[in-house]
């Protein structure tokens, strides 16, 4: 696999960072002989790493032995590309995190990302240690994702500096409601002088409020790489009618995602284009046959370069 010039960032979590669905077969089980191509597809169309297991991998859909099958095959993929792979680890309990975070790095994971999941909220005094011992059981980058609407847990700066300085974590993936909250969160973590990388995820976001960050963390990239990989570079460059023009095919993409229900959403997605995902597991619902024609449509805009 030939690596794009501008891929493999040199700090951990930076760039364009693409989370491919874990693919399922008919009988619900994981698709490892479909897993290595969309593994494969983010890399080779110009992201700078893969990230399997998070929500769009429906990592805590799986069992322990699933998620190291997915993470030693994404790992065999990736293979000589010069493209990381990150694992999500996140459980609810802190002795299965640290067990996930060591299974993933022994199965061939450059990096973790852990987010504070929880039946009852945490507490900042008991997300500190548990992300910290998911650090110490790692010994790889530690990505701590935020991700307030689905944990109902939303960090602060006084933990995030906490964690940073002890070299717990090497980057926050963080989300807001819209384009103005995340200019001012960006704002208060560059004034705040953290030393870690800050990405953005929420690709509605991305696609119109993530010239500054960091690193994009996405799922849709994995499977339209070379838009966001297109995208990206010429907002980085200050290309504005190229930046507009990939932004015009992609707003409406993600527009439709976020009618759909987050992961059956994406293998709708991945259906139009051919990719074989199958369908999310249950209690998973798929997205109706309508989304597929809709994406199938919407994925035919596509510019040429």
């Amino acid at each position: 696999m030939q690596k794009n010039p501008q891929q493999g960032a040199s700090r951990p979590f930076t760039g364009l960072v693409a989370y491919p669905p874990t693919p399922f077969d008919a009988s619900g089980a994981v698709d490892t002989a479909a897993l290595p191509d969309l593994v494969t597809r983010p890399a080779a169309g110009g992201a700078d790493a893969v990230a399997v297991l998070g929500t769009s991998g429906s990592g805590l859909y799986l069992d322990a032995g699933e998620r190291r099958t997915v993470v030693r095959h994404a790992a065999r993929a990736l293979r000589g590309s010069g493209v990381p792979l990150y694992a999500a680890v996140s459980a609810l309990a802190t002795r299965d995190a640290v067990s996930a975070a060591r299974d993933a790095v022994d199965a061939g994971a450059d990096g973790v990302l852990v987010s504070p999941v929880g039946y009852v909220p945490l507490t900042d005094e008991e997300v500190v240690p548990h992300v910290a011992a998911v650090a110490a059981a790692a010994g790889v980058p530690v990505c701590f994702y935020n991700n307030p609407t689905t944990t109902r847990y939303d960090v602060t700066l006084p933990v995030l500096r906490e964690l940073a300085g002890a070299g717990a974590v090497a980057a926050v993936k963080d989300t807001a409601a819209g384009p103005e909250q995340w200019r001012e969160r960006l704002a208060g973590y560059r004034d705040a002088g953290l030393p870690c990388a800050v990405g953005l995820s929420r690709d509605v976001l991305l696609v119109g409020a993530g010239s500054a960050a960091d690193a994009w963390h996405s799922g849709v990239a994995a499977l339209l790489p070379g838009a966001y990989s297109r995208l990206r570079a010429a907002v980085l460059a200050g290309d504005g009618p190229r930046a507009e023009r990939w932004t015009g095919f992609l707003r409406p993409v993600v527009e439709e995602l976020a009618r759909l229900r987050p992961v059956a959403g994406l293998h709708a997605l991945a259906a139009a284009l051919g990719v074989p995902a199958g369908a999310p597991r249950g209690p998973l619902r798929p997205a109706p046959d309508a989304a597929v024609r809709r994406f199938r449509e919407l994925v035919a805009a596509a510019p040429v370069r």
